[in-house]
């Protein structure tokens, strides 16, 4: 929980928070004016925040980008999120810090997307798909708690759309 948040003063960021906002400033510079830092409830120094608006001015589609527990990497997409470990790509780095990156940057591209079952418009409940997978979407529309129909909701909002089975060019 955020006790407090500041404009970023990168001297005073953890080690954690400092080593992975030069990682991330070097591949995307563009997230500097959204970075700011905060403190944690429990946990001593300042941390690395980025909360980047969607483009699509959906305000439930945001990037968020934290440490959690003060050193693991986090990131956010909508109402769907994930912790250091993350590996759902077939090309994820192995480095939890270099996966973060890599996810990152794919939200941003629009290659990994939210979709939401067609029945239900809670934004909490999406899933992130690959779209570079050619078996992730058909894999969700044919899981046995979807209805076949589903909305891909993408970072920038060009891509959005809807989608069903019918639309999946099958091999």
């Amino acid at each position: 929980m955020t006790q407090e948040s500041e404009a970023l003063d990168e001297p005073v960021l953890s080690p954690a928070s400092s080593s992975f906002l030069r990682k991330l400033l070097h591949q995307l510079p563009d997230l500097r004016e959204c970075a700011r830092m905060e403190r944690i409830t429990g946990i001593e120094g300042w941390h690395l925040l980025v909360e980047r608006p969607s483009p699509s001015g959906d305000a439930d589609r945001g990037l968020v980008i934290w440490m959690d527990k003060g050193d693991d990497v986090s990131v956010g997409f909508g109402g769907w999120h994930t912790h250091a470990g993350w590996r759902n790509a077939r090309d994820a780095p192995v480095d939890d810090e270099a996966a973060m990156l890599h996810l990152i940057e794919g939200i941003l591209a629009d290659r990994f997307v939210l979709l939401q079952d067609a029945r239900d418009s809670n934004p909490e409940r999406a899933d992130l798909i690959d779209l570079q997978d050619p078996d992730a979407l058909i894999d969700e529309l044919t899981a046995e708690w979807s209805s076949g129909r589903a909305r891909i909701l993408t970072w920038t909002g060009r891509g959005d759309r809807d989608v069903n089975l019918q639309d999946v060019k099958l091999d």
